[in-house]
């Protein structure tokens, strides 16, 4: 007997694409363990390894719609042309989106464990790989569409023509996008990653310049002595939490306080930066992630900014509190300079913009979000980790037996010069 379905979903794909193989995964919330859905008999089964036709199914072989039972932390994963092996899914940590992965996937993330917020989303903040939308109806009963109009060729492209400023020159050097591209033997661009998903073999010799990206912008621009600012937490707009931030008279602390007059201290962040070659690399690969204890007890920007989800030392509340969480993602957004943040850092037309267009000089666009919340309706899509402060990311929550339609709508080939 199948489990009662907690959504039913219709996935589609372009006509004479070829193979489409697709695997639903997650952990069944009755039980605890790790399981893929068996498409013949609707039921979880515990999963030990990766096989192909049976841990997944040809998409043109499934029986539409297919009903989704409870499932916590899930992910439905599409491979196209080749399905993945044991080699290439290793276990339930999933398929790596780095170099030395060389199918073409993507995946969407969902969660029907817990009634009343039941969710789906849309997610590139590892990789882009494949265009393609969902539908439904969310909790109010609106009818909603999210994902990326565009196709991969256009997408792609767009990755390849980010325009280079700063070259040879630290940091802030737009050279390092290019060094995202994962392409197959035959040249085909299976994936892009996202920065902050790269591994340090990814990044090569690029690997410190990733690191000090944002350096420029956030001593000269963000923690500028003794700025005065307000912003909102990442609850906005309900509750609109707001904080006052005051940078200190040497420009290497910020404090957040709850009232205007900056009487009532919140919480007190560092300047977020080392001196250019620290994190030491060649003999302390480790700190690629996180610094603490060494290196000045900072942190590397690198991957904690762009979208690490948890820091360490004094790292840890930029990862976990929801005022420093906003300031994070306003700095990748490029708005975290502005000081009404209550007005600027929620406005999307100033997200992405550098020097207002003049110059992305001293203040380097986030190019790989910017691309993607522009091909996506209403801009909605998840890029950063934590493009859900202010509502930016494509998440939607549903209720039980709601129909869902992905629509795999550009999954072709495509080869760059």
């Amino acid at each position: 007997m199948s489990l009662q379905p907690t959504a039913n979903l219709t996935v589609t794909q372009p006509a004479g694409s070829g193979d489409v193989f697709v695997s639903i995964l997650g952990t069944d919330p009755t039980t605890g363990t790790f399981s893929y859905l068996d498409f013949t008999t609707g039921k979880l089964v515990a999963y030990s390894s990766y096989k192909s036709l049976t841990t997944s199914q040809l998409l043109s072989s499934l029986k539409m719609p297919v009903g989704i039972p409870a499932m916590k932390s899930a992910r439905i994963y599409f491979a196209v042309g080749t399905d993945f092996d044991t080699t290439t899914f290793p276990a339930q940590s999933g398929p790596s989106s780095s170099k030395n992965q060389t199918v073409m996937f993507d995946k969407v993330e969902f969660d029907t464990s817990s009634a009343g917020n039941f969710n789906i989303n849309s997610t590139n903040v590892d990789f882009y790989a494949l265009s393609y939308t969902m539908s439904l109806q969310n909790q109010s009963g609106d009818n909603v569409s999210v994902g990326l109009s565009s196709t991969r060729t256009e997408i792609l492209t767009a990755m390849s023509k980010i325009p280079v400023a700063n070259a040879g020159k630290n940091p802030g050097n737009t050279e390092i996008y290019q060094q995202l591209f994962v392409t197959d033997s035959k040249k085909n661009v299976v994936r892009y990653i996202a920065p902050k998903a790269a591994a340090l073999t990814d990044w090569g010799s690029y690997s410190q310049e990733f690191t000090h990206y944002l350096d420029d912008y956030i001593r000269n621009k963000v923690f500028v002595p003794n700025r005065q600012f307000s912003f909102y937490d990442k609850f906005y707009p309900n509750p609109k939490n707001t904080y006052y931030g005051q940078i200190s008279s040497d420009g290497t602390t910020m404090s957040l306080y709850t009232d205007s007059a900056r009487k009532n201290l919140y919480l007190t962040l560092n300047r977020p930066m080392n001196g250019f070659g620290k994190p030491d690399f060649k003999n302390d690969p480790q700190y690629f992630h996180n610094t603490s204890g060494t290196e000045n007890n900072q942190v590397d920007w690198g991957f904690l900014l762009l979208g690490n989800v948890a820091g360490t030392g004094l790292a840890a509340d930029w990862g976990s509190d929801p005022a420093a969480m906003a300031i994070l993602v306003s700095i990748c957004r490029g708005v975290a300079h502005l000081d009404d943040g209550c007005t600027e850092w929620v406005k999307t037309s100033g997200f992405y913009q550098g020097d207002a267009g003049k110059s992305t000089e001293n203040q380097p666009i986030e190019y790989y979000s910017k691309i993607l919340h522009a091909n996506a309706p209403g801009g909605a899509a998840y890029t950063l980790s934590y493009d859900d402060v202010y509502g930016q990311n494509s998440s939607v929550f549903f209720n039980s037996g709601q129909a869902i339609t992905i629509a795999l709508t550009s999954i072709e080939k495509v080869v760059l010069s």
